[in-house]
Formats: structure tokens, sequence, C-alpha cells
């Protein structure tokens, strides 16, 4: 792999980042998304730490499989592209549905796994509210919810990688579960280095989106749109996640577009 090879697969992928019908598929996709996390948010606003804490990370992989099923869609409307057969959108979601609903269940395991690390976490805010000694025992124990804390993280980090990996698996082929999540799991750490730098590659204008975006909401939601009420707070939110939305659409396209040129590029490297 070189550099001209890299630039021929993200000019393809951005060619077809454009589309008014998948950009327009895709907002809906991260408005729901959306409702997801500013839920989420409204009710962490009301929570203890503990719970606040699930409200924050939870959403999140529940997005990931939304964005998995959509993920599946839009790749093989890319495919559809490159190999320029025309075919409707409405007829691609008849064909990829159940592809789409499928996938979906490989962040499963991921939402089990963080739960897991919340109910460990739970178990220190229980230690901390022990009368007398518990502020003692929070400051000794603070090694394991920091640990928790990464753990959550990197979850996110895997999910994002998941993402860019398996979503192709799905879009591409025909779905069999045990093929995909027995036989052919190794599969998704093989050319880990060519994987990785191509997903960072996909990746950048999705974060750069993010970050100027969510810069310019929390200007406006401190700055111009500043409210202590709870209920205009969340309507403020729900208000600044469509044009969120919308603008945030062509970097998730971008995102799925270079993991199918990437999931060609690697099966075409084993085939050599």
């Amino acid at each position: 792999m070189d550099f001209a090879e890299i630039q021929r697969m993200c000019q393809r992928a951005g060619q077809h980042s454009l589309s008014k019908t998948k950009l327009a598929v895709t907002s809906l996709g991260i408005v729901l998304c959306g409702l997801m996390v500013v839920f989420s948010q409204s009710v962490g606003l009301l929570s203890g730490a503990w719970v606040a804490f699930s409200l924050n990370f939870l959403p999140l992989f529940l997005s990931g499989g939304l964005l998995m099923g959509l993920g599946v869609m839009l790749i093989r409307s890319y495919h559809d592209e490159i190999k320029e057969t025309d075919v409707g959108f409405g007829k691609l979601f008849m064909r990829s549905w159940h592809a789409a609903l499928s996938s979906a269940y490989v962040f499963m395991p991921i939402v089990l796994l963080f739960l897991s690390v919340w109910a460990m976490l739970g178990l220190f805010y229980l230690v901390r509210e022990v009368p007398m000694l518990g502020d003692f025992f929070a400051s000794i124990l603070s090694t394991g919810p920091f640990l928790l804390h990464l753990a959550a993280l990197l979850l996110c980090v895997f999910s994002i990688y998941i993402l860019f990996v398996c979503t192709p698996n799905f879009a591409l082929r025909p779905f069999s579960e045990a093929t995909v999540m027995t036989e052919e799991s190794k599969i998704y750490l093989s050319h880990f280095f060519i994987r990785t730098s191509l997903l960072l590659v996909g990746l950048f204008p999705l974060l750069l989106s993010t970050l100027l975006l969510t810069i310019a909401a929390t200007m406006t939601t401190h700055g111009f749109a500043g409210s202590s009420n709870h209920l205009q707070m969340v309507v403020q939110w729900l208000m600044i996640m469509l044009p969120y939305a919308a603008l945030l659409s062509p970097g998730v396209v971008f995102f799925f577009n270079m993991a199918a040129e990437t999931h060609v590029f690697v099966h075409k490297t084993e085939a050599v």
C-alpha cells in the first residue's frame, strides 16, 4: 500500500459521499442516535454519578448497533455505485434490512461488557457510602474506578474499530451468524496495521466535523441559549441536534465508504 493507492481510495470514497438520498438517510439515522443521547443526558442531569456514568456511555453503544445497520445499507449502495448498477434505495432497503438488523447484534457483547464494568463500578460507589470510613476507602481504592473508566473508553475505541471492520463483512457477503461470529472472527485482527491506518484516514473528516460542531453547539448552549430550566435545556439540545446531524452525515458516509474500500483492499492483498 502506497500513498497513491490511499489517494485513489479517498477520492472514490469522497466522490460518492454527497448523494442526497444517502445523506438524508444518514441524517435520519444520526437523529435517532441523537434522540437516545439527548434523552439519556436529560435523565442523567437528575441522576447520581453512578447512574449518570451509564447514561453517558450506554447510548453510544446502542447507537453503534444502529450505525452498523445503517452502514450495511450505505456500503451496499456504495458498492452498486462503483459497479455502476442503478438500484433504488427503496429496493436496496428491502434487500438489506435483514443483514442490517442482524449486524446490529454484534454490539450486544459490547453492551454486556459495559454493563459488567458499570456493575463493578457500582461496588466502589457502594463502598464510598460506608459511614465514617467511606471517603478513606474511596481514596485507597481509587485505582479500581480509574481502570473501569479507562475500560469504558477503550470499549468506545473498540466499537469504532468494529464498525469499520465488521460492517463491510456484513454488507458485502451473505450473512451467516455462525461464520461471522466464530470461524471468521480472526479476520478482524488480520492486517491490523493496514486497517488501523485506513481507519484513521476514514475517521479524520468525521472527527474534524464532530469537533467543530461540538464546539459550536457548546458556544450556543453556554452563550446565546444558556438556560437553567431543565425542559428548555432539553429543547435546545433537540433543536441543535437537527442541523448537527445533517452536517455530520457526509463524514459518516465517507467513513463507511472507506470501510468498504479497506475491506476490498485487504481481500485483494490476501489473494495475491
